[in-house]
């Protein structure tokens, strides 16, 4: 074994600066090669070409591991069968969907489903795969759960109407609280029911013939704010969607404020 002690102080520096060197070589040399190198797994593709093949029904832990990540998921679907893409937040707190073709074109999206999860519900005129792309909202990152399942429609079916939970949480329609058939000027309430649109969008709720601003949505409710005329006598309180209608008959009543 060499003792660097009895070299003169530059051999042992230059000695030192060889060693230093051949560390660095054999580090340089170790490392990952390559266009993943250093990067983290991806465990679903971000293109067409990369996508997690489906098999329906499907149900699977996923994880957007950096911001900006996208999960794509390419889904065999058969005409005229009705599928719903859901997902579950697990560490991700909050998730967007859309469903899209091989070329991107989009057919439906979901941002807010129940909270901050997502939902969408599609019925194919014809045979063919599509695909669904989870991003997260915003730089968020985190595991989630993503299910496939065929499903048969309810029809549009207004069961109660009841207050909007305060909290601003949804709706648990297994206890929806009791039936109103009155409520204030601007404020917040809830149909609850079957056959809802988890799109946002797609519910169309008007008072009359007056378009009312929907909320939220969540699996069997929609909340909306009502708008309208103080009247006495009840009127129509309609929701549509693309598989039909239903109505109830409602009242208005002033503002609580406004009540001497």
């Amino acid at each position: 074994m060499v003792r660097l002690g009895i070299f003169p102080i530059f051999v042992q520096r230059n000695l030192r600066s060889w060693l230093f060197a051949i560390v660095l070589i054999l580090a340089i040399g170790c490392a990952p090669k390559g266009p993943n190198a250093g990067t983290v797994a991806d465990d679903h593709g971000n293109s067409v070409a990369d996508a997690t093949a489906v098999t329906v029904p499907f149900n699977t832990t996923a994880r957007l591991e950096v911001a900006g990540d996208i999960d794509l998921f390419a889904i065999p679907l058969l005409a005229g069968s009705s599928y719903g893409f859901e997902t579950r937040l697990g560490t991700l707190l909050d998730t967007d969907m859309k469903l899209v073709d091989q070329w991107d074109h989009e057919y439906a999206s979901s941002a807010d489903f129940g909270g901050l999860a997502s939902r969408i519900e599609y019925t194919p005129a014809n045979s063919l795969t599509m695909y669904i792309q989870v991003t997260g909202n915003g730089n968020n990152t985190g595991s989630y759960e993503f299910s496939v399942e065929t499903f048969t429609p309810l029809p549009v079916l207004i069961d109660r109407v009841i207050q909007a939970p305060a909290t601003g949480e949804g709706v648990d329609v297994m206890n929806p609280g009791v039936a109103i058939f009155k409520a204030q000027l601007g404020s917040e309430i809830a149909l609850v029911g079957t056959g809802f649109s988890p799109n946002l969008n797609e519910n169309n709720i008007w008072l009359d013939n007056l378009p009312l601003i929907v909320t939220a949505v969540g699996p069997g409710f929609v909340t909306f704010i009502v708008d309208g005329v103080v009247d006495p006598d009840p009127v129509r309180l309609t929701i549509g969607t693309d598989v039909g209608e239903d109505s109830i008959q409602f009242t208005v009543e002033p503002p609580m404020n406004s009540v001497k």
